[in-house]
């Protein structure tokens, strides 16, 4: 009957609530979805349009801005010096540019924002050759395209400087404009939808301008239909929507470029494609609550008519369960009145009476336990916890309840139990206990603990068991281990302000000696000596002043490492001009020992490091080279491209290192340096530089010497971001 009653409330409840439930929920589902779609392509429409125009009024502005440079009076003159200071000036105040280079008639460039460039031709350029033929204010642009001189993404342009009259063309003016703030607004746009790296600005070639990824520079774009990217670059702005090659539903909003000056959209346009799984993502997250909703409340009701049908089974059947789980040891069991009014509620209150009694005696013997702050725990002999206080409970990630009945080895590491359990095993052995220090692996982590193992009796007075009481000392072995670090710590300090002091005290100052000593005499003295013995001081002193540099330079460089000022700014950049700028700058010294510098380094292998720093290391590891190779001697720079990093090598014929003496070679306190072949002399401060600069570009620097042959210094060094950054 009881059961009978029940399926007829299920019913009663299917057919009166849930069924119209349901039926709301899928009206609320469509109306929703329907009023989404329709936010979503207004929204898309918006985006699209504020991007394109934000792109063509930055395009306008560089129309504008490349014609009024260009009529500069200064440009209209001879007067180099003073066009090359009006290009510095500009370049420097308008971060948009990334060169302006001056082009005579001849395609000759006499004067640009790039030094290095001065010199070089265009006379072959089409847009060069254009802008002869244009009159002032005319503007030729270059396709964008990647600036491997500036690692930029730019766009070219050329125009022409007529004559103080505006009757003849004298020079042009060429520019090359960064995209940057193209490629942000793309970007930005990208961020504003709801499916991100689906946004791209094309070309008339339909060819990626600006994407998610740049590495799609210049790709042709292949990721949307071929009508909506004809319609597209034929100037129809708008929504369009169609299933794609993979059978996906999708939203496409299209915008062509228009510029409203001299930049007429260049055929360019912005899609944004959005797949409609996650347009309609909240739509359908909605969808979801409801039914979520709906199943909760029809739960709900299932279990208020099974409560209403328990509150008619027999009480007896409570009072039956309390009883065995108080057999069980669980006091705290209690028994709800049931207003009865007969023997069975008496029977309930007398219960309920014991129970507290019973409780009120144990817990004057637990609360010691379960509110000490050590940890205390009963485990017998296989392990196994019979009782822990809530310190140890929650030192487990537990409470007691959840814990008691398993073992050592549910709760810690199979090689920390097994030497617990052997300590337990030997303390109920032998009847004795053992106190000291364990470090154990829980949830937290590794902890330190106090412990103190105890033997305990049984009920038939037989040791089975053994009480563990441990106190929490990681904090105390953490400050011993961070007083330790710090004395370290300290000692490097203290060796690192010997050594600086050794420098500024003797290495810095004894130059200066040599330097006053040749000078005063050449000043007091110099009708005494004929041409040679005063070109032999003067040789002299330019020697001991230029280490005296080099060392001034190291001692900054690296004093900037130890305080933390130096800005570690890394990028991509060729090793191979590097080495020959460096090579370049040693050539006098190399010149007077007849040395032969060979550089073995393919010109398009890049590393992916801080130029300065590099340079220093280069220039350190070169000098060192020169210093102790003999006169005719050779030195050979290599590097290779081993996978994921570039090996930079500096072989030389010199005197060698000792292997004893090689560890030295990088540590601060060891206070290693040696004369040069010549007697040049240093104070081991560059080397020690070196491994700091390549240390920080997550590199690493190796030595393999041996005596009488020569020395090669090994510098690994990334080839890409993703190597540093992992």
């Amino acid at each position: 009957m009881k059961s009978g009653i029940r399926k007829k409330l299920l019913l009663y409840f299917l057919l009166i609530a849930l069924i119209p439930l349901l039926l709301i929920g899928i009206i609320s589902d469509t109306i929703s979805k329907n009023s989404h779609e329709e936010a979503i392509i207004k929204h898309l429409n918006d985006l699209s349009r504020d991007c394109g125009r934000k792109i063509s009024l930055f395009m306008d502005a560089r129309y504008s801005d490349i014609a009024l440079f260009s009529q500069a009076y200064v440009f209209k003159t001879g007067n180099i010096k003073a066009q090359q200071a009006i290009i510095d000036e500009t370049i420097k105040e308008y971060q948009n540019y990334d060169v302006i280079h001056l082009i005579d008639k001849d395609g000759k460039i006499i004067a640009s924002s790039e030094r290095s460039s001065i010199g070089e031709l265009r006379e072959k350029r089409e847009d060069f050759q254009a802008a002869l033929k244009a009159k002032q204010g005319d503007i030729f642009p270059r396709e964008p395209y990647y600036s491997k001189a500036s690692g930029n993404y730019v766009i070219g342009f050329m125009t022409p400087v007529t004559d103080t009259q505006n009757k003849e063309v004298i020079s042009v003016v060429a520019t090359r404009v960064k995209m940057d703030f193209i490629i942000n607004s793309i970007h930005t746009l990208d961020k504003q939808t709801v499916g991100k790296d689906h946004t791209y600005l094309l070309n008339s070639k339909v060819q990626i301008l600006a994407g998610p990824n740049k590495d799609d520079f210049l790709k042709k774009y292949i990721l949307c239909d071929y009508q909506v990217v004809k319609e597209l670059l034929a100037g129809k702005d708008g929504i369009i929507k169609y299933t794609n090659d993979k059978g996906e539903n999708v939203i496409s909003s299209k915008w062509a470029l228009k510029g409203e000056g001299d930049f007429d959209g260049w055929g360019w346009g912005i899609i944004v494609t959005e797949p409609e799984s996650k347009v309609f993502a909240s739509a359908y997250q909605l969808r979801g609550i409801v039914y979520i909703s709906f199943g909760v409340i029809s739960v709900l009701v299932i279990i208020l008519i099974i409560v209403v049908s328990g509150n008619i089974s027999n009480p007896i059947k409570k009072i039956t369960s309390a009883v065995n789980k108080v057999a069980k040891g669980d006091l705290s069991i209690r028994i709800e009145s049931f207003n009865t009014g007969d023997e069975i509620e008496e029977l309930a209150i007398s219960f309920n009476k014991m129970t507290e009694d019973l409780v009120k005696a144990e817990e004057k013997y637990r609360l010691v336990v379960e509110n000490s702050a050590e940890s205390i725990a009963l485990i017998d002999k296989t392990g196994k916890y019979l009782f822990l206080n809530n310190a140890s409970a929650k030192l487990l990630n537990g409470v007691p309840e959840s814990i008691i009945g398993k073992s050592l080895h549910d709760t810690f590491p199979e090689k920390q139990a097994d030497e617990m359990l052997s300590s337990i095993n030997e303390v109920i052995k032998t009847n004795r206990g053992l106190h000291g220090e364990i470090k154990v692996t829980v949830n937290s982590g590794d902890r330190w603990f106090l412990a103190n193992v105890q033997p305990c009796f049984g009920s038939s007075e037989n040791i089975n068991s053994a009480v563990v009481i441990s106190t929490d000392i990681t904090d105390r072995k953490e400050a011993e281990n961070a007083l330790k670090k710090s004395g370290e710590h300290l000692r490097e300090l203290n060796t690192t302000k010997n050594k600086f002091f050794s420098i500024l005290g003797h290495d810095l100052r004894s130059p200066f000696t040599s330097i006053i000593g040749f000078s005063e005499i050449l000043y007091k003295e110099s009708e005494t000596f004929n041409k040679a013995e005063i070109k032999e001081m003067a040789e002299s002193i330019y020697k001991t002043s230029r280490e005296t540099y080099n060392l001034l330079n190291n001692l900054l460089e690296w004093s900037g490492t130890q305080t933390g000022k130096i800005k570690f700014e890394p990028a991509k950049t060729g090793i191979y001009d590097i080495v020959i700028s460096t090579v370049d700058l040693l050539n006098d010294t190399v010149k007077k020992k007849k040395i032969t510098v060979s550089v073995d380094i393919p010109e398009q292998l890049q590393i992916f490091a801080d130029i300065n720093m590099i340079t220093t290391v280069i220039r350190n590891l070169l000098s060192n080279a020169i210093k102790f190779t003999y006169e005719k001697g050779s030195i050979i720079i290599s590097a290779q491209d081993t996978g994921k990093s570039v090996e930079i090598t500096i072989t030389d014929t010199g005197v060698g290192i000792k292997k004893k003496d090689i560890d030295k070679l990088f540590r601060i306190d060891a206070d290693f340096s040696t004369p040069g072949t010549a007697n040049e002399k240093g104070t081991g401060l560059g080397l020690i530089l070196c491994k700091e600069f390549i240390t920080m570009n997550k590199g690493d620097i190796r030595v393999e010497s041996e005596i009488g042959k020569g020395s090669r210094f090994i510098v690994s060094l990334p080839k890409g971001e993703e190597e540093v950054e992992s």
